[in-house]
């Protein structure tokens, strides 16, 4: 059976000769019919066009996804399409694998979350004086456990947590990147709710814009039903409560920071999506619960709890 090679943009050129590499038999195909139909013109090698390709079909055996942008998309789109999950593979992943420390040493640390929000982070816990193997967190909202991911470098600098994302994407991609991690797929919002609530949750063609909220999601591509809790429910499943808490819940995450019981909760830093219209309220409130803001990025504020600030200061004096 072949390889199916799917994505013929700019991550398949630049990494052409790792895939002749590693991977032999192949077919090829892009959800661009143009792109596919000049490859042929181009190499006269073995192709099917999207509207073609079929699960049934017995020449396709795995599959490699090349781009590096959507690829949980990707993914819903091919399991649509009748391929299950562990038949796919992701060529970003296989790649990330294969970093030695030798190669980081040399050409610097990689950084994955939006905006660089894991550089931000990965530094403030060096203020904290908290190495990444003695840290903690809990993530509600992965999407891509490792591209555009603001806990993926510090899974990889030996850091383990509770990841949790309503999509069955995610907790397969998951599995691949992050096996050592424990997911979750349910999702979270500010009520009390336990593991035997049900609610629909609308996934969106773009999965970074689903949400339990309908009014929020623009394209509603498929509905799938999945337990409902709220973020105390998590921290209970912690021995104790995690150094970092990121949030990014599409439309909940004001309700999650609300909600969360700070009297027996309080992680050391969270990050969040502070909602524009919102956003002195809300960042009044976790600053009323003990904590001062540290950073803003493209997208997020991120909160550390006041106690620590003597830690923070004393670098800058």
């Amino acid at each position: 059976m072949k390889t199916l090679i799917y994505g013929l943009g700019n991550n398949f050129e630049r990494n052409k000769g790792y895939i002749e590499d590693h991977y032999d038999n192949l077919i090829f195909c892009d959800g661009n019919i143009n792109r596919v139909r000049s490859f042929y013109e181009k190499t006269g090698k073995d192709i099917v066009t999207w509207d073609e390709l079929d699960s049934k079909d017995d020449r396709i055996g795995n599959i490699l996804i090349t781009p590096v942008d959507g690829i949980p998309d990707i993914a819903n789109r091919l399991h649509v399409k009748g391929f299950s999950y562990n038949r796919i593979q992701v060529l970003a992943y296989e790649m990330e694998k294969e970093i030695s420390k030798e190669e980081e040493f040399y050409y610097g640390i990689r950084f994955y979350g939006q905006g660089g929000d894991d550089a931000i982070l990965m530094f403030l816990f060096k203020l904290l004086e908290i190495a990444p193997k003695d840290l903690s967190y809990l993530e509600i909202g992965t999407n891509d456990p490792m591209l555009y991911n603001n806990t993926y470098n510090f899974y990889r600098a030996g850091a383990r947590g509770v990841i949790v994302d309503p999509m069955p994407v995610s907790k397969y991609l998951a599995s691949l990147i992050r096996p050592d991690d424990k997911f979750l797929q349910v999702a979270v919002s500010g009520d009390n709710y336990d593991p035997n609530n049900k609610v629909t949750f609308y996934v969106c063609s773009s999965s970074q814009g689903s949400s339990i909220d309908k009014a929020l999601v623009r394209d509603v591509a498929e509905e799938i039903e999945v337990s409902l809790v709220d973020v105390n429910y998590l921290l209970s499943g912690f021995g104790k409560t995690p150094e970092l808490l990121v949030i990014d819940a599409e439309g909940q995450d004001e309700m999650i920071l609300r909600s969360l019981d700070y009297n027996r909760y309080k992680p050391m830093v969270i990050e969040a999506e502070v909602n524009k219209a919102d956003e002195k309220s809300l960042e009044s409130f976790i600053i009323d619960k003990g904590y001062f803001i540290y950073a803003r990025t493209i997208a997020n504020t991120i909160f550390v709890r006041e106690d620590k600030k003597t830690l923070i200061d004393k670098w800058f004096k």
